[in-house]
């Protein structure tokens, strides 16, 4: 009964943590998608202001 247990704690935290690390890796993923964006918006208006 005690190994069960052990076990269905071990695969909860394993999921919690794969579920977590996915999340930070999105979350990251859609961070630099719009800091690539905010940074190529940011060169075209002073592209534009130099010409």
């Amino acid at each position: 009964m005690c190994k069960v247990f052990g076990f269905i704690v071990a695969y909860g935290s394993l999921a919690i943590a794969s579920r977590t690390a996915s999340a930070v890796k999105e979350c990251t993923l859609s961070t630099t998608v719009r800091l690539d964006a905010c940074y190529d918006t940011t060169c075209d208006t002073i592209a534009g202001w130099a010409n």
